[in-house]
């Protein structure tokens, strides 16, 4: 008798706790929601501090508030993006491509482009990630960014194997979307980072047979002239 009771009073503490920490979240919410319709984001962000800790019961709250936050303050940027960061630490079970691809938007927006490569790359090594389409073309259009930065800050010969790097890099990782099921994704912009790549290491055989099988795989894309000309000016 003594263990059901003891195994009865567990319960109860654990459902109350339960009950508290939605109450809890609920005010919180209410909070960041008031803030969030009188345009008042700096406040919206540090309310959602404590919202963090408790956003076991509302990821998808906190997910669209800190958007909200970024798209409108800068100064937002810390405070949301450590909420992001929460998010897909604390899934233990794979998370949806939105959250990853939406924080790596975010942070290479913010100008922190190696951070954003490191995010997604991070998880483009494993599965159900390695075989997203967007995710790893996304890798690779991060690197063709950190390869045309150096290129365009070019100083010295420390500066010339960094950016030969980024190149390989980003070529590495269209050359895994060219092995995947892209039917589903528009990936029309990594096709063309792809053969530009591809020309730079003097392949332009290999890139203009990249983009007229692309053409072909899809005569009715959006932008098929954008294709040919590309095509043209391998020539």
């Amino acid at each position: 008798v003594s263990a059901h009771m003891e195994w009865f009073v567990e319960e109860q503490r654990v459902k109350g706790s339960r009950s508290l920490h939605c109450h809890h979240a609920s005010n919180l919410i209410a909070i960041v929601s008031r803030h969030l319709l009188h345009h008042e984001f700096s406040q919206a962000a540090m309310a959602m501090d404590p919202l963090a800790q408790v956003m076991d019961h509302c990821p998808e709250v906190v997910r669209k508030a800190g958007i909200e936050c970024l798209l409108n303050d800068r100064s937002a940027y810390g405070e949301c993006l450590q909420f992001f960061k929460q998010i897909v630490k604390k899934h233990k079970s794979p998370i949806n491509e939105k959250y990853l691809l939406e924080m790596a938007f975010f942070i290479a927006g913010y100008d922190n482009i190696t951070e954003a490569y490191e995010v997604l790359s991070s998880h483009s090594k494993v599965d159900p990630y390695r075989s997203n389409p967007l995710i790893v073309g996304y890798c690779g259009l991060l690197a063709y960014l950190l390869w045309k930065e150096v290129e365009e800050a070019m100083e010295d010969r420390e500066s010339e194997e960094k950016s030969l790097r980024h190149a390989k890099t980003a070529l590495s990782h269209f050359e895994e979307l060219n092995q995947l099921d892209t039917r589903e994704a528009n990936i029309e912009m990594f096709v063309h980072k792809h053969a530009e790549l591809l020309v730079f290491f003097d392949k332009k055989s290999e890139a203009l047979e990249l983009l007229l099988s692309y053409r072909e795989k899809n005569p009715d894309q959006i932008n098929p002239n954008r294709c040919v000309h590309a095509t043209c000016a391998i020539n």
